[in-house]
């Protein structure tokens, strides 16, 4: 399994899908960053060269995109914000409610 900044991605997949596994990298966002390393995105994982992971990490730490720990860290600080300065949102988030007021299911 190549490991890609930290984060141990599927071999057997094409790496367009293994990229999604990496926390704040979606479908959209793996297909550009392909685009900008210029690799074939039906490529599997495991037969990617080393250059070719080092362009993809490049490309990804290059573009200021926040993924895995520094993304969950931003995430929780504007969870702790919102609940710090009460707004509705954050007392959602405060009460495990749903924050976008949608109706709860009874059981």
């Amino acid at each position: 399994m190549p490991r890609l900044l930290g984060v141990e991605i599927p071999a057997d997949k094409r790496i367009e899908a293994s990229l999604t596994y990496i926390y704040g990298i979606g479908p959209s966002t793996a297909k550009r960053v392909l685009e900008l390393t210029n690799i074939d995105p039906n490529l599997r994982a495991k037969d990617l060269t080393p250059r070719q992971v080092n362009e993809i990490i490049q490309a990804i730490t290059g573009n200021k995109m926040l993924i895995e720990g520094d993304l969950r860290r931003e995430v929780q600080g504007n969870l702790k914000r919102l609940q710090a300065i009460n707004c509705y949102r954050g007392i959602r988030h405060r009460r495990h409610r749903d924050g976008r007021e949608r109706a709860q299911h009874c059981p």
